[in-house]
């Protein structure tokens, strides 16, 4: 027995011995050799002994079992440099695997029963899409993110989104993308739920944003449609896109639907419940506002059809505006700008909602309407930035193009925003 546990840790110490076994083409191999020995049951105790294995190929979306029959996993290879398995237990049966990996920034646990339960992140609640912040020489602010972040923590949001819209995505390098979900994930710790927009207008860069952002600590990838090539963007390539890019992301996907920053392109009721069926989307952030189709989706993806199921896939309304219909039509919460300033008057809604007091519910909707506008339609990212210097003194300047308030904008804006809550123009 003493020999036999031997073998079995030195088989284990493989990977640390020798990494470029590690390697896309030679783990299966490596796992193989454990499963021809019959060493799985001394996994748990010779992670203890040597603690964790770094890997150069994680394997989250992949048919283990057709390398390994001891793993009952659906997946795909995705490549993460930084990441650890820390340990692995198995059940007698095999039946219900469980990894706890571990990255720089953070530890999460996967229960590899199969790939619902693995990648099944449960999102609900306001989610505000945080700016990216910066200097007087539009430099990163990481600081002032950090201190946003900071401020949001114990409002009642439900998790951050970095480099959506209000984030700037389009107006950040490679480098400093993966700057603000470092930076996010030190600032808000291991709990908290980071979503991070990583829509490109090819799959295979779309496919690298989500490696990167898995690498430094987010929870979910939120896809914008490809939108360049909008004449070619029919239901049936949309639906090839996304399918890839979720076969192939290490994180679970959020849809994002939004037509005015698609240069039009709204997903139809079709093409979303179409994406829904796929066991790595998870749920639907939709900025067009039209609760019809909210509607359509709600009741589809939650209803007794085989390709769902109840409370995988979650809809969101895209803006505060019409958050208390989207509510009404079943939505579970919604990814809020306006959040950013009133996280608590936000949430309040979907308390209020939640508890039955419908008129209550409806009398803040409506106090939060015409703000929402102001830092959404009509202001858009320089008023949401103007509005958190008025409320909670910083916020400073977009990156060119983009303009900050003129005087008489912030005035106005500071008007409509006072109808919420006391602000200091």
């Amino acid at each position: 027995m003493r020999l036999f546990v031997m073998f079995c840790c030195a088989v284990l110490s493989i990977p640390r011995l020798f990494p470029s076994l590690m390697m896309h083409n030679k783990l299966p191999q490596y796992i193989n050799l454990c499963h021809s020995v019959k060493c799985f049951s001394m996994l748990t105790l010779a992670t203890s002994w040597f603690g964790v294995f770094p890997l150069n190929e994680v394997f989250i979306n992949r048919k283990l079992d057709e390398v390994c029959p001891a793993f009952s996993m659906i997946g795909h290879t995705f490549s993460v440099d930084s990441i650890l398995i820390l340990k692995l237990f198995l059940d007698p049966d095999f039946q219900n695997n469980q990894y706890v990996i571990i990255s720089p920034n953070r530890k999460r646990t996967l229960d590899t029963k199969d790939m619902d339960a693995m990648t099944h992140i449960t999102l609900r609640g306001i989610y505000p899409p945080l700016p990216t912040f910066f200097d007087e020489h539009e430099d990163m602010d990481i600081d002032t993110l950090q201190r946003h972040i900071a401020g949001l923590a114990e409002t009642g949001i439900a998790g951050y989104v970095l480099m959506g819209s209000n984030g700037e995505a389009v107006h950040l390098s490679g480098e400093e993308r993966e700057q603000v979900i470092a930076a996010a994930r030190e600032a808000a710790g291991p709990n908290a739920q980071l979503i991070a927009g990583c829509a490109e207008q090819s799959t295979r860069a779309t496919l690298r944003n989500c490696e990167q952002a898995a690498r430094n600590g987010a929870d979910v990838a939120l896809i914008l449609p490809p939108f360049y090539y909008k004449s070619a963007m029919n239901a049936q390539a949309l639906i090839a896109h996304y399918g890839e890019v979720a076969d192939g992301s290490p994180l679970p996907v959020v849809i994002y639907n939004m037509p005015a920053n698609a240069a039009g392109i709204d997903l139809d009721t079709a093409v979303v419940c179409a994406l829904a069926a796929h066991p790595n989307i998870i749920g639907v952030k939709d900025s067009a506002g039209n609760m019809a189709k909210l509607a359509e989706i709600v009741a589809t993806t939650s209803g007794d059809h085989a390709a769902y199921k109840p409370g995988r896939f979650s809809v969101f309304a895209g803006s505060a505006g019409y958050l208390l219909p989207a509510l009404a039509v079943g939505a579970v919460g919604a990814v809020a700008a306006l959040a950013n300033i009133f996280p608590r008057e936000v949430c309040r809604v979907q308390e209020l909602f939640a508890a039955g007091q419908l008129e209550e519910a409806r009398q803040l909707q409506a106090r939060l309407v015409p703000a929402n506008a102001a830092i959404t339609t009509i202001y858009n990212v320089p008023g949401l930035k103007a509005g958190l210097e008025m409320t909670a003194g910083y916020g400073g300047r977009p990156r060119s193009p983009l303009q900050s308030l003129s005087a008489e904008q912030r005035r106005h804006l500071a008007t409509l925003l006072s109808r919420v809550a006391p602000v200091t123009p």
